[in-house]
Formats: structure tokens, sequence, C-alpha cells
């Protein structure tokens, strides 16, 4: 399932949403990821969610 960027309603997030994203994530090329021992998941800057139990250097190789 695919939804275009921004189609998501965000009005109900508020600030806190972003500031949360911050602290899970850690900024990388092109988005923010986050790594466990089990999955990667790599959030782009245009809206694509790849997530997979590869490295994150392996979504982001995989996003462009």
């Amino acid at each position: 399932m695919a939804l275009p960027a921004g189609s998501a309603d965000q009005a109900g997030l508020g600030s806190d949403a972003t500031g949360l994203v911050d602290q899970l994530t850690t900024a990388v090329a092109g988005g923010r990821a986050v790594q466990t021992s089990l999955v990667s998941v790599y959030l782009t800057d245009d809206g694509r969610v790849l997530a997979g139990a590869v490295p994150v250097t392996a979504l982001v190789a995989a996003a462009k």
C-alpha cells in the first residue's frame, strides 16, 4: 500500500510529534532512520517509508 506524500491527516499530531520523531530517529542522507537488532526503518524526506532486516545504508541505497 502506498500513500502519496502529504496525504496523511496530521492535524491532530501537534508540535510534539516532530520532537518525538527527532528523539527516536537519527538523521541520515535524505531522511531519518531508526535501527534495532532486528529491523531498520528509513523515513525519506519525500514521505516514503522503507523497512527491512538490513542495515540503514541498504535502505538509503534502495531509496535512490
